[in-house]
């Protein structure tokens, strides 16, 4: 379902972790609305701390590689930062975004399958009810930063340029074509060395390579309707097929 390896790229959640924000609780935790509550309820300020000492840690890791002073890209793909575009900005005033969407039917799914996973390394089969788990990753805004990145967008007009916009299906099919078009949106440049890496990766770790995610909304007690519904305004802003 979502491979890890110790040199491979990796959500940077566990940062997060060291500062007290456990995502593990939302995936793993059973009934802990609570929690999920006293989360969200974090004030700007706060979260301008927490990313503060997430910078910090940042700078920690380039120290030790030695590139505390480079102009490398830093890259981080946790979807808990569009939930906090505003404090974010604070602490990483020159951060640019790459916004990757879906059909939500697709991703609700997938994301449900990954969460009754993660709950079995804690509960036994007939300790998770499914019907929950759907409504849950249905319904928390924690699980769609993108809805979050969506409304912050269209109230700071005046930061477009910092946004771009990839299907899913064209980083999949086409994942060259996805990193020129970034690339060339934001202005960046790609070198040869650079070039070849990423090709070299896509080859090395084709789609499927350890074996097909396989999922199922009906499982989890949605219908496409219920998804298609409840992510209406956010299919219609990005134009997302869904037939």
């Amino acid at each position: 379902m979502h491979t890890e390896e110790a040199i491979g790229p990796e959500e940077d959640h566990a940062l997060f972790d060291n500062i007290g924000l456990f995502k593990e609780n939302m995936f793993q935790g059973n009934n802990c609305i609570e929690y999920l509550n006293w989360f969200e309820a974090r004030t700007s300020d706060e979260m301008v701390e927490v990313y503060r000492f997430h910078k910090q840690q940042t700078r920690l890791i380039l120290h030790s590689r030695g590139a505390v002073n480079s102009d490398r890209q830093m890259v981080f793909k946790d979807n808990f930062h569009s939930l906090y575009l505003d404090a974010l900005l604070k602490v990483y005033p020159e951060a640019i975004f790459v916004h990757t969407y879906r059909n939500p039917s697709a991703s609700v799914a997938s994301l449900c399958s990954v969460v009754e996973a993660l709950k079995h390394l804690i509960y036994e089969e007939h300790g998770i009810d499914l019907k929950q788990l759907g409504r849950e990753v249905l319904n928390w805004s924690f699980f769609h930063g993108g809805m979050e990145m969506m409304n912050f967008r269209r109230n700071h007009p005046d930061l477009e340029h910092r946004f771009i916009d990839i299907a899913y299906d064209d980083l999949v099919t086409s994942p060259m074509d996805a990193v020129k078009k970034i690339y060339d949106h934001f202005g960046l440049g790609l070198s040869d060395q650079g070039k070849d890496n990423m090709e070299a990766y896509v080859m090395e770790n084709p789609q499927n390579k350890y074996g097909r995610h396989k999922y199922d909304l009906r499982r989890y007690h949605l219908t496409e309707e219920d998804v298609l519904k409840h992510f209406k305004e956010y299919v219609e802003e990005y134009k997302i097929p869904c037939s």
